[in-house]
């Protein structure tokens, strides 16, 4: 029982420091680029799961710009053996229209022996019955497929490997009868029931579905 007790105070401290040295990631990386007065925290962070990437941290910032008194979302990657920060992926963001980034989780999307980070960004879009009517603002989703090397600080995104694996719900959504219908069905239910890509199981399923259809190909798409 004492050798449970020091193990379990051992993984707290860890687990701990762990967390503050997330915290003071994202803050030296707020110093250094001296945007505090106009930036804040938007995911994250989170470890790369990379077999080649053990030392990373990933995470995204939103940030108001100035000049055009618009937001916008940045990846940002710190390489903790070179202690250096690499932006990536930047996207234009309405907090009012859409929650930006809601997931970053690590996939073998390819055949090839490494991972690549799935970012899945939700925002909104006007949709439309086919009969004319206006039919609300629904959640789109966006998948954002990202291949990374670390050691030399290089990210790729890959745009057509990211529709590829993304299903929305249609923006004509029949007529105000078959509207009905659907509302009688819970969201998570048809979100299941149509494929939605809006989260990483879902995203997972798809990726296993491709592969059996050998519809990802060996190689990955410019």
């Amino acid at each position: 029982m004492k050798y449970l007790l020091i193990v379990l105070s051992f993984l707290i401290l860890d687990i701990s420091s762990f967390s503050q040295n997330k915290n003071q990631i994202v803050q030296s990386y707020f110093d250094l680029t001296e945007k505090d007065n106009f930036s804040q925290l938007h995911h994250g962070p989170v470890l790369a799961s990379c077999t080649n990437q053990k030392q990373t941290t990933v995470f995204f910032v939103s940030t108001l710009d100035t000049i055009t008194d618009e937001f916008y979302v940045q990846g940002v990657l710190y390489n903790h053996q070179s202690e250096s920060y690499t932006e990536f992926g930047q996207f234009d963001f309405d907090p009012s229209f859409g929650k930006g980034v809601i997931s970053v989780f690590f996939e073998n999307v390819d055949y090839d022996s490494e991972n690549e980070m799935l970012v899945i960004v939700e925002k909104s879009c006007r949709t439309f019955f086919t009969d004319g009517g206006y039919a609300g603002i629904k959640a789109w989703y966006q998948t954002r497929v990202f291949d990374f090397n670390a050691v030399n600080e290089v990210i790729v995104e890959y745009e057509l490997l990211g529709e590829i694996l993304t299903i929305n719900a249609p923006k004509k959504m029949g007529t105000k009868i078959e509207e009905e219908l659907i509302g009688r069905e819970s969201g998570k239910d048809l979100n299941e029931i149509l494929g939605i890509t809006n989260n990483a199981e879902a995203i997972r399923k798809r990726i296993k579905y491709l592969k059996s259809k050998s519809l990802l190909g060996s190689n990955k798409p410019n």
